[in-house]
């Protein structure tokens, strides 16, 4: 089986959904996994989603054999060999993640100093403008 049309995402999904197979218009597939679940139901959830597109079942209209047939187990060296790959690209997406995430502090750091810079210009701008106050306002207090 082709993976590399397939894309895999985490998601936000329904206690109960493990998974969501989309075909997208292009012919390739987007897995929607459900993140409030552990890896090995997440892995369960990719097999059971592989099998769907693998099945073309998106061309039938018959659930129950839809089903039936997603549930069918994989042999155990393309169990195996698909597992892996899935693993493969887990990997590669946390460290995308992680990566946005290094260079977002980045950016946020970024601008806190010149936040810090920006108010700190602004604060010296409004101390003259009461010192220059003071000076021509005989009435004025601090």
């Amino acid at each position: 089986m082709d993976l590399s049309n397939i894309y895999v995402y985490p998601h936000d999904l329904e206690l109960g959904v493990y998974e969501q197979v989309i075909q997208n218009p292009d012919d390739s597939y987007t897995i929607l996994l459900n993140s409030r679940y552990n890896h090995e139901t997440q892995v369960e959830a990719y097999l059971h989603a592989l099998e769907h597109i693998r099945c073309r079942d998106f061309e039938k209209t018959d659930v129950q054999q839809i089903e039936a047939n997603a549930h069918a187990v994989l042999t155990g060296e393309e169990r195996e060999k698909v597992v892996s790959k899935f693993e493969e690209r887990k990997a590669a997406y946390i460290k995308r993640c992680e990566q946005e995430h290094r260079k977002n502090v980045r950016i946020l750091r970024r601008y806190q100093k010149e936040r810090e810079r920006y108010s700190a210009d602004i604060w010296n701008e409004m101390k003259l403008a009461e010192y220059e106050q003071h000076k021509t306002d005989p009435d004025w207090k601090p």
